[in-house]
């Protein structure tokens, strides 16, 4: 008795996730319907295999081998490993590694886009079939407008970047000084402080260096923070900071230091010059 019960629920369990025509799509040329993975996957030539993980065709390696029906070939364990099942109206998403619910689970014969979100025949023009849903071309932005993966974006001058639908200017950036000297703040070397504010600042493009070839002098906390407070300055100010580093006084010597100052703003040298490289 206890066998009956366990046979029928395994035949239940089978007939819940055994592949179905319900499930099943017309795919679009080029692909085919695969039945275990209830997906449209590429027709791949002659020595080469698909790729649930990467979603293309991979050239076929030495190691390589045809695996039986409801298996698949496996290139990092290099082995046939048994589709992942999921109940009926679901595909099992090997880059996420969970059932995920079909999108396109339309009735058979068609296949859904994103375009009218709705089950359709064929992609509307402007659009690609992809083995799960209909994606816009990149080609089929205006003119003046590119395809960022996402929408299509308009495409700036030079010196110009895109952002909330419009194209803005890239103010010139000027203003991290940074002292190849053991200044010193708290306990905290001028240098290690600088890059500090690199790593807030600049990485994001919101500044330059301004290089140092002066001297190895403490400078006083008040000086520091005078030159701290300079930083974050926009290009009418750049003068009051080349005015402000000319003053800079080596407190154990009691001389000026002119010209301590010039600016760089070519990144891959300011990151050298930082030492974060």
């Amino acid at each position: 008795m206890k066998r009956m019960v366990l046979a029928a629920a395994a035949a239940l369990l089978v007939l819940a996730v055994a592949p179905t025509r319900a499930d099943a799509q017309v795919c679009p040329s080029g692909y085919l319907w695969n039945s275990w993975s209830r997906r449209c996957v590429r027709s791949c030539p002659s020595g080469y295999y698909y790729s649930y993980y990467s979603g293309r065709c991979k050239l076929r390696s030495r190691y390589w081998r045809a695996c039986p029906s409801g298996y698949y070939w496996s290139s990092y364990s290099r082995r046939c490993k048994a589709y992942r099942r999921c109940p009926s109206g679901f595909y099992y998403s090997y880059r996420y590694a969970r059932c995920e619910r079909l999108t396109q689970n339309c009735p058979f014969g068609t296949y859904w886009s994103a375009y009218s979100r709705s089950c359709v025949s064929r992609c509307p023009t402007g659009y690609r079939y992809t083995g799960t849903r209909c994606v816009r071309l990149a080609s089929s932005c205006g003119y003046g407008y590119n395809w960022n993966g996402y929408r299509c974006v308009r495409i700036c001058p030079p010196g110009h970047y895109y952002s909330g639908g419009r194209c803005l200017s890239r103010s010139p950036s000027y203003g991290v000084a940074i002292s190849h000297g053991p200044a010193r703040m708290r306990g905290r070397t001028f240098r290690a402080m600088l890059a500090s504010i690199y790593r807030e600042h600049f990485s994001s493009g919101k500044l330059s260096v301004v290089r140092s070839y002066a001297s190895s002098s403490y400078f006083s906390c008040y000086q520091v923070r005078r030159i701290i407070g300079a930083i974050n300055f926009s290009s009418d100010k750049i003068k009051a900071l080349r005015v402000l580093s000319s003053r800079i006084v080596d407190r154990h010597n009691a001389h000026s230091i002119p010209g301590a100052f010039t600016f760089s703003t070519d990144r891959a040298r300011a990151r050298r010059i930082l030492g974060l490289l």
